[in-house]
Parts: structure tokens; sequence; C-alpha cells
């Protein structure tokens, strides 16, 4: 057993060697008996001070993590894991209809009882009468919760969100082999699209940035540029978009939605302004505003400023200070008084003072929203986005709305997203390839997941 503790404390923390050997803890997890494991997990929290499921998320990530915790948490206790698998399926809004059926009739004739044993000890509630709560809507099951609970929902809501990229790092990167590869694709008549496909479609958004500079060292030809002049149409427009990095994309289509009015007198796309600036962390924001101020020469909140106007252009510059809180702390009476505010500033009153919205909307953490969410159900008997809907209108209430679902789920957000970009007669390229283009390196593993769960279909499938 020492030996193993060895091995999984070198290999994981990484203390022996640049990065993780996930081979060896494979070995160990699928060879060693569940009794031999938990000694081995005990041990392993005296020699590294910390529990083995915090080493594995600080060096895993993607399938493998959830596989190694899912192991992980059978071998500690099966069923608390079960349990905790059903409460997730329930928290939040909606129902995670397809899990929640499939762990019920998988283990009914295994350790059910056990489960829901479990089940009570970590909800206080019994399995039967959560799933009743659950499937009264977002108000009704906030209702009918004490503050004990809806706490834990916070916290449960507020971890960590899973993010994996769809672009991944290939292995064996080459830059200058992918640069032969692309000028060959576009050298003489016609263009190999596959063959590009092949580089932009497999590669990190990192490596990209590596082969656009190589691209120009080895034949003096700006790489995007080369691509524009062979490709056009939707497949330029993600071509173009995983060869930026996320910053200088987000950036570049921030001053197109922008400089659209200033030409051409035309408007600006404000969707484009609510779907950057409404939905990015804080570093993001931070590192949007440098981009754009290095490529167009001029502040982002001063183009900003001037092509918007009223309570729109007053959330979205509240948005770009970046400073909205990022820690996991909530507090239940502050909840209840923004609750109290938003409700006295909306359904309460003649007409919306949106000025109450801006501020709480754009200056509190989100698991401090989360709470103030539940509160909001509480006294207003009503959700939030049924409130916005009902209060608000245009470019505002878009703005209102992104910023409240990415709160609740980021990646169900631009699922619904993609969605509606290809609902009905048409395609919106634009929005189709935006969102493809600025989520392949952050979330689109997530966000696949939420399009198929939302819509009964995989992303893939809607798209063709």
């Amino acid at each position: 057993m020492l030996t193993s503790i060895k091995e999984i404390n070198e290999k994981i923390e990484g203390e022996k060697k640049w990065g993780t050997d996930e081979s060896k803890f494979n070995t160990i997890l699928v060879t060693r008996s569940y009794p031999q494991l938990r000694a081995t997990f005990e041990e392993y929290k005296n020699v590294s001070k910390k529990e083995i499921e915090e080493a594995l998320k600080s060096e895993m990530s993607g399938d493998l993590l959830r596989g190694m915790l899912t192991v992980v948490r059978c071998v500690k206790n099966k069923f608390s894991h079960f349990a905790r698998q059903l409460q997730k399926t329930m928290k939040g809004i909606g129902t995670d209809d397809d899990t929640l059926v499939r762990v019920v009739v998988s283990r009914c004739e295994i350790d059910m009882v056990q489960i829901k044993g479990e089940f009570q000890t970590l909800t206080s509630q019994t399995l039967e009468q959560y799933i009743a709560v659950a499937g009264q809507g977002f108000v009704e099951a906030v209702k009918q919760k004490t503050e004990e609970e809806l706490d834990e929902d916070i916290r449960m809501e507020s971890e960590p969100p899973q993010e994996d990229p769809t672009l991944v790092p290939a292995e064996n990167f080459n830059a200058e082999t992918d640069c032969d590869v692309l000028k060959k694709a576009m050298k003489g008549w016609g263009t190999d699209e596959a063959a590009i496909i092949k580089v932009l479609g497999y590669r990190s958004n990192e490596q990209m940035q590596q082969v656009v500079s190589s691209y120009k060292t080895m034949f003096g030809k700006d790489l995007i540029a080369e691509l524009k002049s062979e490709i056009s149409g939707g497949f330029e427009k993600l071509a173009v978009g995983l060869c930026m990095s996320s910053a200088d994309f987000d950036a570049m289509n921030l001053h197109k939605a922008i400089s659209v009015s200033m030409k051409e007198g035309l408007g600006t796309d404000e969707d484009v302004l609510t779907e950057i600036i409404c939905t990015r962390s804080n570093k993001q924001l931070t590192d949007i505003k440098a981009a754009y101020k290095a490529k167009y020469n001029v502040e982002l909140e001063k183009d900003v400023i001037g092509d918007t106007s009223g309570d729109y252009k007053r959330i979205l510059v509240a948005c770009l200070q970046a400073n909205r809180p990022e820690g996991l702390e909530f507090d239940r009476t502050k909840a209840k008084q923004d609750a109290q505010a938003l409700f006295d500033a909306g359904e309460k009153k003649w007409g919306t003072d949106e000025s109450r919205f801006n501020v709480i909307l754009a200056s509190r953490s989100y698991p401090q929203l989360r709470a103030t969410f539940q509160e909001y159900a509480k006294i207003a008997n009503k959700d939030i986005e049924d409130t916005i809907k009902s209060e608000m209108s245009g470019d505002l209430k878009k703005s209102m709305l992104s910023i409240v679902r990415c709160i609740r789920s980021k990646a169900g957000h631009f699922a619904n997203e993609l969605h509606k970009s290809m609902k009905g007669l048409g395609t919106d390229d634009d929005t189709l390839c935006r969102v493809v283009a600025s989520r392949a390196s952050v979330d689109m593993v997530q966000i696949k997941q939420e399009f198929q769960k939302m819509f009964k279909q995989t992303l893939g499938m809607f798209i063709a």
C-alpha cells in the first residue's frame, strides 16, 4: 500500500515530474480492491494533506477527470455517489430526465434502498419528495425548500464548472509541417478544403497561433489573408475565427458590429455586443479591451458609449468594467434585500426602474445572484426571467436575459443561441460560426451536451 501511495503522490501531484502520468493512476485504480483503495486514499490524505479528489481536479480535465472521480467516489461510497448524481439531475432550472431515469432504472433492483437512504441524508428530503418538487418548476421548488436546502443548491451550482474544449492540443504537433499543408492546400487552381480542415479543426487555439506566426515567417504572407482569398461564406468565417486568439476574435466581432453603423448608418448589431460583453469573464473582458485598443487604437468602452444609448448602454458599460466578484461566497440576507429591491423596481411599481436591475445584475457575483433569484421567486411568485420579459423590451431585455441565463448555465445559454441560429427558414451563419469559433477552445463539449439534452438531437446532426 505504501508503494501505491508514493506512486499516486508522485504521478498526480507532479512533484517528481512535469505533468501527470495518468497511466500509473489508471493501473492503481483498476487493479486494487475497494478496501485496498480506501486505505490508499486515507493514507494519501495523510501524506499530501489533501483529498484525492482535490488532487485529481487540479491535475486532470475532461472525460478522464470525470471517469477518475466517478471511480474514486464509488470506491468511497457508491450509494452516496448515485444519490449525488440524482440530486444533480434536479438542481437548478429544469431536470435532466435522461440521467434521472437511467440511474433510477439501472439501480432499482440493486441498491436503490441504500441510495434513497443516502439521498435523504444528503438533502434532508426523501427522493420521492425531491422529485415531486423538481417537477413543479423553479418558483414552486424554491418555495418548498428550506434556506439550508437552497444554500446547498447554490453551493452545488457554484462549483467550478467543467469546461472542456473540442479543440485540444494535437500530439506530435509541428507548426512548420502544418504551414506546408496549408500552403499546398491553397496552391494553384481550386482549394483543398479537406486539408485545411485537417489542420484548423484539430489544433488547439495556442497551436494555431504558432501556425499563424510560422506561416508568415516561412512564406512572408498572412495566413488569415490567404484563407480569405481562397474560401468564402461560413467556412471562411469559421476558419478566420479559429486562426485568431479568443480576445482578438471577440474584439474583431465587436468592432465589426459597431463600425457597421459608423460607416453605413445601418445601426449597431446589438446582438453581437450582448453576446460577447454580457457573457465573458472579468479576465476575458480585460483581454478583449486590450486587444481592441491595440488593433483599433480606441477604447472599446468609448466606442460602445458612442454607439448605444439609455439603460442598454449602461449595462454594457457596467459589464465592461470587469469588476464582478468571482468568489464562491454569498450572503442570504443581502440576497433578500436585492430581491426586494428588484421587486420594488419592477413588478411592484408602474413602469420599471431599469437602473436598479443594472446595478444588481452587473455588480454581484454569480453565487450571490443565484441566491437573489431564489429570494425573488419567493417574493414575486415569479421567476426573474419572466419579470424581465414582461417589464423590459428590445436590446436591454436581451442583455438582461443573457446575463441571467449565463449565471444559471453558460453552456445551456450558448446551446440555445446555437439552436436559435439554425431554427426556422435559413441559418444565421454569422452567429453560428461566431459561437462555434469562440467556444470551441473553451467549453464546446459541455455546450454539445446541453444541446442534446435540450433539443433531443446532437449538435452535429442539427447542423447537418
